[in-house]
């Protein structure tokens, strides 16, 4: 038998019988696992334990008996836990009704069990959100007259609520998941021996061999006045620095030597660790443009999520003398270098390098923590927008990511062909959205394709998490309808298990249901039924509406969940792409054939109306004029049926 691997977190859930530890167990792994009590007595007799895999991560749940009456078993458990190298989560649960002696001794018999190492790693979890009228925060304290207070003192104030009554609801799930892997990283980080590895990069001259020198507390790295670049290699330093280790990295020029760093870059590891601060160092002074040039290159090099937590170092400090950073900054508003800050989003900081002491690098670690500790607990997301020209998906590219990642053809210049991506911390995920270009009858070539399909890959490596059909609410042609059924049939590996709708143009729905308007077209209504009936609408006119992207994104993670993780291998089908030629190729065929029997009509000897002779020459005329891929609309549509109602006639007329 293979044996199971280890889990990425293990959550032990403790307090006294009927608190609602087996209901909150099924809510954290969203099925029914743990067997509830449907009498008075307790349910749970020994500790139990069920794995699953809840937003892309395994984790394992231990229910435990109530804790008054199974003290030593339960101790016997945390403390065999404690000693595993398997990141736990203790739970702790109390009800939200009167806090009562009875849960007070459950919950004191808890802290007792978990010990100093344990409680920091615990959480109060609440039962019953839904019987709270009052937040929670004001429920704690309303509650002035019971030490229940108190007890949310102990945890740290480590609380969170959860409604039992709502088992699939994974939004209170994330939010705790999220809560306590913040609060294991701000432990790392604020005890733990491990620390920053912090990369220096910039131009040559602008003082990162300086500054490194003054991160690392000792003169470690050669710095000193010269017309040649000093720096030309890659170096490494590790010391203490404020009881934590610190690794400094510094770097040649960037101009230059992008290559070299771009390799160091590429080289580590996905989920590196210590954690990595990156900072791209300019100096006081003039802002060349072979400066702007230099950060703009940094920027490059470091990619979208690197980019978030990297911080814009001022060298030179004593040059400002009685003048703060800000200042400096706000002189040329209009200037190169403004415009620069504000790409950072206000993540500077000024080091002065000549005296400027210890406390300046505290102050750069205290700023970097909380943006670095909120980076590690982001999950990677990756999704693909595919559909018709013209459906939205840029447009629904931006509203998912909160900015204008993505050009929109609401102008006259034309959209670009090509397959891009945009990344953004989103709803406590980092999301990346590819955006392709609208699939077109004249998308048929299968190499087309497989080079598309390539650089969709490229874009979303390893590979997309959700494929997303982006469809256009209003009227559909026959051929817009083909072209769908298509886009269906070029993703080989039953794609339906990744795939979700997304609805764009919310605002023509009108109080219309879309319900109704998804079973009003045949080739929508199959597309969301392949898709497992996960479908969401966007109105893309409301961007500052992010009901709607959270509605999407919990799209995203049941995809996730249901896959275990997984993410798709794109391949063109062939069999999809001769499908949509075969397709156009029959309706040619029928079109041939019309005129071939319209022709056979009109030149036999038999007497005929001069309305009807004038009414099959127009639709035999109508259709020679029309270009083939016209013709097949005209063919599916009133054509058809206008040749229909005639043969009826023929037959009436005994012909």
């Amino acid at each position: 038998m293979a044996q199971s691997p280890d889990p990425d977190l293990t959550v032990v859930l403790m307090g006294r019988s009927g608190v609602g530890k087996s209901a909150s167990g099924n809510t954290i792994l969203g099925q029914a696992a743990f067997k509830l009590s449907g009498g008075w007595g307790p349910m749970t007799m020994g500790i139990q334990q069920e794995t699953g895999t809840i937003l892309g991560k395994l984790i394992r749940v231990i229910d435990t008996p109530g804790i008054v009456r199974s003290k030593e078993k339960v101790k016997t458990c945390c403390q065999g836990l404690l000693q595993s190298s398997t990141p736990l989560l203790f739970l702790v649960l109390v009800t939200t009704g009167r806090f009562t002696d009875e849960e007070e001794e459950a919950v004191q018999a808890a802290i007792t069990v978990l010990g100093d190492e344990g409680l920091a790693n615990s959480f109060l979890l609440f039962t019953g959100g839904d019987e709270l009228n009052v937040s929670l925060q004001d429920h704690i304290s309303q509650s002035k007259r019971s030490p229940l207070q108190d007890v949310v003192k102990k945890f740290g104030d480590r609380y969170h609520l959860f409604t039992n009554e709502e088992p699939k609801d994974k939004g209170q799930v994330g939010e705790l998941l999220r809560k306590a892997e913040r609060h294991r990283t701000r432990e790392l980080l604020g005890f733990k021996a491990e620390g920053f590895s912090i990369v220096l990069l910039g131009n040559t001259a602008v003082g990162k061999s300086a500054s490194a020198n003054t991160i690392i507390g000792r003169a470690a790295f050669e710095s000193r006045a010269s017309l040649k670049a000093v720096t030309t290699g890659i170096g490494e330093e590790t010391g203490q620095r404020f009881g934590k280790r610190i690794t400094v990295i510094d770097t040649p020029g960037l101009l230059g030597s992008e290559e070299l760093i771009e390799k160091y870059y590429l080289g580590l590891p996905r989920s590196s660790t210590p954690v990595l601060l990156s900072l791209v160092v300019v100096r006081v002074g003039r802002f060349t443009e072979e400066d702007r040039r230099a950060v703009e290159t940094a920027i490059r090099v470091l990619g979208p999520r690197r980019f978030e937590n990297s911080y814009l170092l001022f060298t030179g400090g004593d040059a400002l003398k009685d003048k703060s950073l800000q200042d400096f900054v706000s002189e040329d508003e209009a200037g190169p270098l403004h415009q620069v800050v504000q790409r950072f989003a206000g993540r500077t900081h000024l080091f002065n390098n000549e005296g400027g002491g210890r406390e300046q690098v505290r102050e750069l670690l205290q700023k970097a923590a909380d943006r670095l500790m909120a980076s590690l607990t982001l999950v990677d997301r990756r999704v693909i927008l595919i559909g018709l020209s013209g459906g939205g998906r840029s447009s629904a590219g931006n509203t998912i990511l909160g900015s204008e990642r993505f050009p929109t053809g609401c102008g006259f210049e034309p959209v670009p062909a090509e397959v891009v991506s945009g990344s953004a911390a989103v709803e406590g995920c980092w999301i990346t959205v590819v955006d392709t270009p609208g699939f077109t009858a004249r998308d048929s070539d299968e190499d087309q394709l497989e080079k598309r399909l390539g650089m969709i890959r490229k874009q979303s490596d390893p590979g997309p998490h959700a494929v997303v059909f982006v469809v256009r609410i209003g009227r559909m042609s026959r051929e817009d309808s083909a072209l769908l059924t298509a886009l269906i049939k070029m993703f080989y590996n039953h794609p339906s298990n990744f795939s979700m709708v997304l609805f764009t143009h919310g605002d023509e729905l009108r109080g219309r249901s879309i319900d109704q308007m998804i079973q009003s077209n045949s080739c929508v209504s199959a597309l969301v039924s392949v898709s497992c009936g996960r479908f969401c609408v966007f109105d893309n006119n409301q961007k500052g509406n992010r009901k709607q992207v959270r509605e999407f994104l919990h799209h995203v993670e049941n995809i996730i969940s249901e896959k275990r993780g997984e993410h798709l291998d794109l391949y063109v089908r062939s069999t999809g792409i001769n499908w949509l030629s075969e397709e156009r190729e029959q309706m040619k065929t029928r079109h041939m054939h019309m005129h071939r029997d319209m022709d056979w009509y009109m030149h036999r000897d038999m007497p005929m109306s001069m309305s009807m002779r004038m009414l099959m020459l127009m639709h035999r005329d109508m259709s020679m004029i029309y270009r083939p891929r016209t013709t097949v609309q005209i063919c599916c549509g009133c054509f058809c049926s206008t040749a229909s109602r005639l043969d009826k006639l023929f037959r009436e007329l005994n012909v």
